[in-house]
């Protein structure tokens, strides 16, 4: 049996606004892959016999794709699944504006709205924009999820984003707790996979494990139905099946007997400089 299934990462589209530096999907303007409503509501459900808790909304950009993300959201909420969606908040011009896009989407159902938010996404998007996204998330009552990724001299970064979001109830993890916050920060080291492997500046640690529990209880699915064992950096390279073609629930279990998934859950000793524990998963199956 497969390891129960906490979140299930639907990519429904590699198009991009953004053709980010550091983006080991290498999503951006010229990618057409758009996953079809069918195959998301097959995912959905296969996860859901899996005992699947969330339904994250990923890309590329979601955003771009307003009534497949809409009709997902419905429909994964009214299946009693909790919602997320992900995106760079290219849509949030202004207050209003964002409001207006965030509003059908809670009275779906979306339950999160995660905004990137670093160096890289701003080379494209305004922060004043992930600001007024940010604010109309507060005001309709959604929770907030900010990701940063950061390199060597990244101006951006988790100690001042309360500032450039004008929050000071802003939870970065492992930081200390603060009552009642508003959204909760999560910074990442890049990893050079994709386009981030032209980076030439990250910082790189020795890491002496690799234990990862997020493999295969935490999946992704790409817009044509390939099923990833994580929805970090692997997943640009780990292919475990696809469900056009074969069950959820027999990828995952197959999966298991994978010698390198059963080796990063249990934990690998390893010996090497990598950014983080993604780097040097992915460094592992090249």
């Amino acid at each position: 049996m497969s390891p129960p299934l906490l979140r299930l990462g639907l990519i429904i589209t590699y198009r991009c606004n953004a053709e980010c530096r550091h983006c080991f999907f290498e999503s951006g303007p010229s990618r057409d892959e758009v996953m079809s409503l069918d195959l998301g509501v097959k995912a959905i459900d296969e996860a859901i016999k899996l005992g699947v808790e969330w339904v994250s909304f990923t890309g590329g950009e979601p955003f771009l794709e307003p009534e497949l993300l809409g009709r997902l959201v419905e429909y994964a909420r009214g299946k009693d699944v909790k919602t997320e969606a992900v995106s760079n908040g290219y849509w949030a011009s202004s207050r209003d504006t964002a409001e207006n896009v965030l509003k059908p989407l809670h009275d779906l159902g979306l339950d999160v709205l995660n905004l990137s938010v670093d160096d890289f996404h701003q080379e494209y998007v305004p922060v004043e924009y992930v600001r007024n996204a940010y604010d109309a998330a507060l005001s309709l009552g959604l929770k907030i999820v900010l990701m940063t990724t950061t390199a060597k001299g990244s101006k951006i970064t988790s100690a001042n984003i309360p500032e450039l979001l004008q929050d000071d109830k802003i939870q970065v993890i492992w930081g200390p707790r603060i009552r009642d916050p508003n959204a909760l920060l999560i910074e990442t080291p890049i990893t050079p996979a994709g386009r981030g492997a032209s980076i030439t500046e990250p910082d790189y640690t020795l890491i002496s494990e690799v234990k990862c529990i997020e493999a295969l209880r935490d999946i992704g699915v790409s817009p044509g139905g390939d099923v990833y064992p994580c929805c970090g950096p692997l997943a640009a390279r780990k292919i475990l099946g696809n469900i056009n073609d074969t069950s959820l629930q027999t990828i995952l279990e197959d999966a298991q007997r994978d010698p390198f998934i059963f080796s990063i859950r249990q934990g690998v000793y390893i010996t090497g400089a990598y950014t983080s524990k993604c780097h040097a998963c992915f460094s592992m199956v090249e």
